[in-house]
């Protein structure tokens, strides 16, 4: 990462190439520990918590798969590019540390002609930004991650830090930070295309005021809501999904967001990751848009129909949970051509009413025992 004083005078007259005498910069380590450290050097997202004063970022390490976050304090970054620097006097020669007093010249108000000379020669900084944590808060194998957005939940068991990272495969990932901070969980895989479709995610933003996760993908834009608690049926879903925007409302016997309950009628939890092996429910998506469609039932022709269509994916059902209650289609205005009746003759019927293609079957049954 990089930094340039407020108060930076701009180029030098010995060195008209630097746009910014005060132009510093410093290496983000973010890497796995060991006798050799693996290291994810290119950085793809980042997020700045302004209330924690904590910077998370996306790493890749091309061309090798997979993704990494890693967090680090302002503090820590202050530091750096407070200390000493690394210089080396030509290409063959090995670098050096060296200190300046151009490390202060974001702090002092006009900046001397020395600090402004050093500034000219001294560009890397000596030391790394280290993480809060020694490596990563999460690593993912196989998987590319573009975006990262990062929000902070009051829960009955404190600040609860989540993460939503989105995947270049076109889903994003909920993540929780357990409040000791060295445990990072999965909470929820979110898939925004349908099976067998690609479209590419491009930019996602969290908006705290509408409790909502914005996405934009290349044909549209998606608002998720930021908590999905209404998918638990049970009390033990709901809690054992340590989710810290639900817990279990204990006057409305259901699973509720935070700002639908009082405190004092709220039961959580926020202490493990999730046991993701737990029976999910499914859940509908919204209606689609309605259109012209046809429909055929027992050989009967049934055409110029009003449809509209949702999907069991809100979530997807998974281990044995329940399937989504309800009728995935609507049919309305309906004509039915030549549709024969008990006299052998035929006529014309139009449903006006909306129907599901078991109503229309039901009533076309019942006009056949007229």
């Amino acid at each position: 990462m990089a930094r340039v004083c407020k108060k930076d005078p701009g180029a030098n007259i010995l060195r008209p190439y630097r746009l910014f005498a005060s132009f510093s910069k410093a290496r983000l380590n973010c890497s796995l520990p060991g006798d050799v450290p693996f290291y994810f050097d290119q950085i793809q997202s980042v997020y700045l918590q302004r209330e924690e004063k904590i910077f998370y970022a996306i790493f890749t390490a091309p061309p090798m798969p997979g993704s990494a976050v890693c967090a680090y304090n302002m503090s820590a970054i202050e530091m750096t590019f407070g200390g000493s620097f690394k210089f080396r006097k030509s290409l063959d020669c090995n670098w050096e540390k060296m200190t300046s007093s151009y490390s202060k010249l974001c702090g002092s108000p006009e900046p001397t002609g020395k600090q402004i000379n050093d500034a000219s020669d001294l560009i890397f900084m000596n030391d790394e930004v280290q993480p809060t944590l020694v490596g990563p808060l999460i690593v993912y194998d196989y998987d590319k991650w573009n975006n990262i957005e990062v929000d902070r939940v009051a829960t009955k068991n404190g600040n609860i830090t989540v993460i939503f990272v989105s995947s270049s495969k076109g889903y994003i990932k909920k993540l929780m930070v357990l409040p000791r901070g060295n445990t990072t969980c999965l909470l929820e895989c979110i898939r925004l295309t349908e099976d067998g479709m690609s479209e590419t995610l491009l930019k996602m933003k969290l908006s705290k005021a509408k409790s909502a996760l914005y996405v934009a993908m290349e044909t549209r834009i998606i608002k998720l809501p930021l908590s999905r608690c209404k998918k638990h049926r049970t009390k033990s879903a709901c809690i054992s999904a340590q989710d810290p925007y639900c817990g279990w409302d204990l006057g409305k016997s259901m699973c509720t967001s935070l700002s639908e309950s009082k405190e004092d009628t709220l039961e959580q939890d926020i202490t493990k990751c999730p046991l993701l092996e737990l029976p999910v429910d499914g859940g509908w998506s919204g209606w689609n848009d309605w259109s012209m469609c046809s429909y055929t039932l027992n050989d009967i022709l049934i055409q110029k129909c009003n449809c509209r269509n949702r999907e069991c994916n809100q979530p997807r059902r998974a281990f044995n949970g329940l399937d989504c209650f309800g009728h995935r289609t609507e049919i309305a205005n309906c004509s039915v051509i030549n549709l024969p009746d008990s006299h052998g003759s035929t006529r014309d019927l139009t449903y006006y009413n909306v129907l599901t293609p078991l109503a229309l079957w039901v009533s076309y049954r019942n006009l056949q025992l007229i």
